[in-house]
């Protein structure tokens, strides 16, 4: 590995933090491992539990960029919406995965909201962790 290039990220990522870019705060839940009343697993939001460790870790979020594309329609009532999103961790953080859900309190958002994790990058310089994450509502 390129040492230089280590640092030369490490002194980013310290320009980040110090610009206060790192406006919003997540936590990462994971689901309980139980089973509902009818013997599936029990992925209700409520019931998820945060990762020791992982909890009101500063980060940012942006909206991902869509390309433009064709979709079916349905009633409005029916049709369902994806909004992608890039969440930067200020910190490492390997061993997220992509069965737990990220909680974000801060912009963009007006309340805490859950995006579901679709990947998880962790550079080999140990430095950052960053999120790619969809919010689904209909």
């Amino acid at each position: 590995m390129n040492q230089t290039t280590n640092l030369s990220l490490g002194a980013v990522l310290t320009a980040v933090e110090d610009a206060g870019l790192f406006d919003a705060l997540c936590t990462i839940k994971t689901p309980p491992g139980t089973e509902d009343a009818l013997g599936q697993q029990d992925l209700q939001i409520a019931h998820y539990t945060p990762v020791p460790g992982m909890v009101a870790i500063p980060c940012m979020c942006a909206p991902r960029a869509r390309a433009a594309s064709a979709r079916e329609m349905k009633a409005p009532g029916f049709t369902m919406e994806s909004n992608g999103f890039r969440v930067a961790l200020d910190g490492y953080y390997p061993t997220i995965k992509a069965k737990q859900i990220a909680f974000i309190t801060g912009p963009p958002f007006a309340s805490e909201t859950a995006l579901e994790i679709d990947g998880v990058v962790s550079p080999s310089q140990g430095i950052y962790t960053r999120l790619e994450c969809s919010e689904y509502s209909l």
